[in-house]
């Protein structure tokens, strides 16, 4: 929910007097990291299992150096581009997570809140831009009780996620979840890896 415009082709639903939200191509990274996750907490299928094998990260940096390497220019072997892939990786690491500290609690109520007419289907682009920032399982269960009688927009995806998902429990908010980054080797000698959710090792 909170990143959908990035996992597809579909955008928020257009504000009246807006501009139409662009509907922009998946971004790679944020599908390789909802794979890397739905991997690491046990599920296996066939599309995690592909989504998983090649991590968009080192592509980009393969792309990079083949374009700044030339190769009728410089002369260099596969263990040279491994080399190199790894060590810019390694000046760009993983950076993520949000600290729910930091930020307000979302509001389930207000005095206006949100109309009938917006609270199916796709989010409108108003709401999704502030309401993504406050998705998440904390906030589904201890977010404000403030005052007004109708219900936001948050409360509205908070109420189609307990929908299909229940209401988040005790336990599931207990469960600490890190994404542990994975650097599989995808040079050419190894094309028949098997890949688990931080590393990958020959078939």
């Amino acid at each position: 929910m909170r990143h959908f415009s990035h996992l597809s082709n579909i955008a928020p639903k257009k504000e009246i007097g807006q501009a139409v939200p662009p509907a922009e191509e998946p971004n790679p990274v944020y599908r390789f990291r909802l794979a890397s996750l739905a991997h690491q907490l046990g599920i296996r299928t066939d599309k995690v299992a592909k989504s998983v094998q090649k991590d968009p990260k080192v592509e980009a940096a393969r792309r990079f150096l083949e374009q700044a390497w030339p190769a009728p220019f410089f002369q260099y072997g596969p263990a040279d581009i491994e080399s190199s892939i790894e060590q810019i990786l390694t000046v760009l690491p993983d950076r993520h997570g949000m600290n729910l500290r930091s930020i307000d609690k979302p509001r389930f109520s207000s005095e206006a809140g949100e109309t009938l007419d917006r609270r199916t289907g796709r989010p409108f682009q108003n709401s999704y831009t502030v309401d993504r920032h406050f998705l998440f399982l904390p906030n589904m269960v201890h977010g404000q009780q403030s005052q007004g009688e109708e219900v936001t927009s948050f409360f509205v995806r908070k109420d189609i996620f307990c929908s299909f998902f229940g209401e988040p429990t005790d336990e599931l908010l207990g469960i600490q979840v890190r994404l542990v980054p994975f650097r599989p080797d995808f040079s050419p000698r190894h094309q028949g890896l098997s890949c688990t959710a931080n590393r990958c090792t020959d078939g």
